[in-house]
């Protein structure tokens, strides 16, 4: 059927779309499955416990390191860092100690949105993580938390009108957790009630195959309530759980508006497909890396900033920390003051750090820090290999590793940020599809298992593999 474009860019509903798969995906950035099931058996969240008892959840893992951006860029490629370029939210320019924040232009992989749009399928997608700026799409974009304003931040255009006239807020403002908890409470809240607002009219008014809408907030409120939840506290325990209850809330309206929603066939069902892209848990200590790095003569500074640079590195420097536990060599002909050769020297020194930060202890208890270390060639495969970190460090639970340069100490157990992201604990809840095995399945497979779901072919240097088919 042809579909026309109107006036402000948008399309109107179709009336004869012929009967095919589609799919709703709800990502609830950082909620853990444990978590999900702790609430059920407690008796709350009980829209999500429905959706559950409908269909099936599961147990999923992240990438390494468990970074949102990373994550959800290998979600929508279904492709490992080292494919699509996206390491984590701060990268480094190749050949130069420069940092950026990397957005959608710099993924070097196509996602869903453009392979769907090929096939003549439309997609919808809201607040998803690698979708700013927006590329122009086969249906809407409205971009992520990188967008500095509405304006520029959708695909079409005209929708960030549109979504201004709804009060639409693009993301919370963690800053504010540092001054004011219960107003960055307050603050989630209001963005998870418009970012609702907002899904539930693209749900009715659009036409799509795929829509997605993502959650942000939750881990936000993650991030600055976790241990409190955790440890039962009387005034911030229960402000947690009423958060909870109106993600809970979003969700179930969301999900019961999807059926009778984007399609000109009553009853017409949809798969619904809600994700979480890493699990969390409580933080009793940030662990800064760099400063570690320094006092253990493997880093040095030059200069005397307040806040130093990536680029103040000292020639003698053998490693460095990008955020937030990705260590890099200071290797000659790609650092431009690389001091490790190549071959055995580079060798020796990964083995050497490996060693060290195996040994890193707790300076309070004695208790170790870091589980396991992974070297690049374990976790990364592509075209964009040369560009991954040398090693990558897995904490034990509670510690939350950083690469921030300049700061004091080490450990440091007196910051806001009481919750910190974990690769394992992730969920996916699917209904309307059937898991195809007992594996667990990985953020990268997300793609990949929509593409499945769809009908639709994957492209051939896809990680990812299909972790479900449809019912019946």
């Amino acid at each position: 059927m042809m579909v026309t474009r109107t006036e402000d860019g948008l399309f109107p509903m179709p009336t004869d779309v012929p009967s095919r798969p589609r799919i709703v995906v709800i990502g609830l950035d950082g909620v853990p499955c444990s978590f999900l099931r702790a609430q059920f058996d407690a008796g709350r969240l009980p829209n999500l416990a429905r959706l559950a008892s409908e269909g099936e959840l599961r147990p999923a893992v992240s990438v390494q390191p468990p970074v949102s951006s990373a994550a959800w860029v290998s979600f929508a490629t279904s492709r490992n860092p080292a494919r699509h370029d996206i390491f984590g939210f701060i990268d480094r320019r190749p050949g130069t100690y420069d940092v950026y924040i990397p957005d959608a232009t710099n993924i070097r992989a196509q996602g869903i949105w453009e392979l769907l749009g090929k096939q003549d399928r439309r997609v919808c997608a809201i607040n998803v993580p690698g979708t700013y700026p927006p590329h122009p799409v086969n249906g809407i974009i409205v971009g992520d938390f990188l967008a500095p304003e509405l304006k520029g931040a959708t695909y079409p255009p005209s929708l960030a009108d549109r979504l201004a006239a709804m009060g639409y807020k693009i993301d919370v403002d963690p800053w504010i957790a540092h001054k004011d908890l219960d107003a960055f409470v307050n603050e989630a809240l209001e963005v998870l009630r418009l970012r609702t607002v907002a899904a539930l009219d693209l749900l009715g008014q659009e036409p799509w195959d795929l829509f997605m809408v993502h959650l942000m907030e939750t881990d936000r409120i993650n991030h600055f309530l976790w241990r409190q939840f955790e440890q039962g506290d009387a005034q911030w325990a229960p402000r947690f759980l009423d958060f909870y209850a109106a993600v809970d809330d979003a969700v179930g309206q969301i999900a019961a508006a999807a059926p009778r929603r984007g399609s000109g066939q009553a009853g017409d069902e949809p798969v619904l497909f809600i994700l979480s892209d890493h699990g969390f848990g409580a933080s009793k200590k940030a662990v800064f890396l760099n400063t570690w790095l320094q006092q253990i003569g493997w880093l040095g500074l030059d200069g005397s900033r307040d806040h130093p640079r990536l680029s103040d590195i000292s020639s003698d420097s053998r490693a460095y920390c990008l955020d937030p536990s990705r260590f890099y060599i200071n290797l000659q002909s790609r650092e431009p003051g690389g001091r490790v050769e190549r071959g055995d020297d580079y060798e020796h020194t990964r083995d050497a750090l490996t060693a060290a930060l195996l040994a890193l202890r707790d300076p309070e208890d004695g208790s170790p820090v870091i589980r396991q270390v992974f070297r690049r060639e374990d976790i990364y495969r592509g075209v964009f290999f040369d560009h991954a970190p040398d090693l990558v460090a897995d904490p034990h639970d509670g510690y939350d590793l950083r690469g921030r340069l300049g700061v004091a100490k080490v450990f440091d157990a007196d910051v806001p940020q009481t919750g910190t992201h974990r690769f394992d604990d992730a969920f996916w809840l699917l209904r309307g599809a059937r898991f195809l095995d007992k594996a667990t399945p990985a953020i990268t497979d997300g793609g990949a298992t929509i593409l499945k779901l769809l009908g639709l072919p994957l492209a051939r240097d896809m990680d990812g593999v299909p972790r479900a088919r449809l019912d019946g």
